[in-house]
């Protein structure tokens, strides 16, 4: 029963050696082969390609939900909430520069700065959702695939 297999699966078990365990010679010198040494369901996989920089996740690590963020939601919250200090596309003002720092740090890093913001950054007013979605949209800024927003009010819920 598979479902029972993964169940029982702890982090530090490995496919490769419970298959090599089964089947000194057989199966699972294949599946090593095929670059499964070492593959490990009990944690996940890297979320970066090998080549990539190592991302910032921060000291809270992953923020429930963030892989739902909607970018172009975001750009609208960025507008009404954050340009005043970040500048229009990112760049800075009053604020540091956000353009281009998803290079350096994940959306979980993003989404926790902003609920639990260092000062002199403001604490924003946002739900769970509006902060992923505000996350999402740091993630690309920066790049050819920003979305553009309509501006909000601050306080507008969307």
């Amino acid at each position: 029963d598979l479902v029972a297999y993964v169940n029982s699966l702890t982090p530090g078990h490995t496919v490769a050696a419970d298959l090599e365990k089964e089947h000194p010679s057989g199966m699972a010198g294949g599946m090593t082969a095929m670059s499964m040494d070492g593959m490990s369901m009990g944690s996940a996989p890297p979320v970066r390609a090998p080549d990539q920089a190592p991302a910032n996740a921060g000291s809270h690590g992953y923020f429930p939900g963030v892989e739902s963020g909607n970018p172009a939601n975001g750009a609208a919250l960025f507008g009404a909430n954050c340009a005043s200090c970040h500048g229009v596309a990112g760049v800075g003002a009053r604020g540091p520069q956000l353009a281009g720092l998803a290079k350096l740090d994940s959306p979980s890093f993003f989404a926790w700065q902003i609920k639990d913001p260092a000062p002199p950054m403001p604490r924003l007013t946002l739900t769970d959702k509006q902060i992923a979605d505000l996350a999402a949209y740091l993630e690309v800024l920066g790049t050819q695939s920003a979305p553009v927003g309509d501006v909000l009010q601050p306080g507008h819920k969307r």
